[in-house]
């Protein structure tokens, strides 16, 4: 029986025909997998440039529809600086992600593609800026001009600006070159630090949803909900517009957050166009919803005597800053 099996085995291949790197089954496995990986970063390259395109037409699509509020209630009113910030968070914001959906699709040189990539980082940091701007304007005449919420709301600003500095510096990426179009993959290092810009803005968010929600909250309680002509109050109005633009902005983010983590590497924070965009259109109805109620914006020097009242008080120290910062009045129910 011995000499039976020992007889039999050397029908089988040996091992040494196998060893990595050898015979023309180890080229076709490779060929196979480059093959794999082409087609799963191609899949990838589809979904986000999928994601992208739908967010720029959402937020066209968002212009269109409000157009009329925008002409009624910003371009036919006396502009002060609130009005400048919507301008630039709406146009500058709507431009530059459309520009950069529309070269990502296109096939460029690795360099072209860097500088682009850099330049839609930096248009999304402006983006950021002018947002938190208008919150910050909006919180502090909120609580008229209170100098700790003022130091409170420059102090986060700076801490958010730092951060997403931080963030844009010493990263590793590369473009590959076996897909269509301009599109930038990030390492592990790199990809945790562009999630920390991300992180950031959501902690800034929840300050000024906290701030929010602790100043009109007791006074929706003690005046109520609605007007006695049936219409919302300005802090109601506030209160709810602020709820809203906190709980979709900490949902969006947060899975842009988690795509820097758990992505593939192309698809680390493929979802920053759409939160882009999301935040735009978003914090645009948010300011178009104050200038209807009030008659001359979120820094109101008139509002109907039966609702919560911003009045406006213009300090010749810091109009480089804002001409228009609103002190509240609240008149007892």
């Amino acid at each position: 029986m011995i000499t039976v099996i020992l007889n039999i085995r050397p029908m089988y291949p040996q091992a040494h025909n196998n060893s990595p790197g050898s015979g023309p089954h180890t080229a076709l496995a490779r060929a196979s997998t480059m093959d794999s990986d082409a087609a799963s970063d191609t899949q990838v390259i589809l979904i986000h440039s999928y994601l992208a395109v739908m967010a720029t037409c959402l937020l066209a699509y968002d212009h269109i529809i409000t157009i009329a509020d925008e002409i009624a209630f910003i371009w036919r009113r006396p502009k002060h600086v609130s009005s400048f910030l919507f301008l630039l968070n709406r146009y500058i914001g709507f431009l530059g992600n459309a520009a950069a959906t529309a070269v990502s699709l296109v096939s460029l040189p690795p360099k072209v593609c860097a500088s682009l990539s850099l330049f839609h980082e930096l248009m999304l940091l402006e983006n950021e800026v002018v947002m938190c701007a208008l919150l910050t304007l909006r919180t502090v005449a909120l609580y008229g001009r209170d100098k700790r919420v003022i130091a409170l709301m420059v102090a986060a600003n700076m801490c958010l600006v730092a951060v997403s500095t931080w963030a844009l510096i010493g990263q590793h990426s590369y473009f590959p070159t076996d897909v269509t179009g301009c599109y930038v993959a990030s390492d592990t290092r790199t990809a945790i630090h562009l999630a920390g810009a991300w992180e950031a803005l959501i902690v800034f968010d929840t300050l000024v949803f906290f701030l929010t929600l602790r100043k009109t909250f007791k006074t929706c309680l003690r005046s109520g909900l609605f007007s006695p002509s049936k219409k919302l109050n300005l802090m109601a109005l506030v209160c709810r517009d602020g709820a809203i633009y906190y709980a979709a902005m900490v949902l969006v983010n947060l899975a842009n957050i988690l795509s820097y983590y758990v992505a593939p590497p192309l698809m680390r924070g493929g979802l920053s166009t759409f939160a882009s965009c999301v935040s735009i259109a978003l914090l645009s109805r948010l300011m178009l919803n104050l200038h209807k109620t009030a008659d001359t914006g979120i820094f109101s020097t008139h509002v109907p005597p039966d609702a919560a009242t911003f009045t406006t008080h213009l300090d010749s120290h810091c109009r480089s800053l804002t001409d228009e910062l609103s002190a509240s009045r609240f008149q007892p129910s």
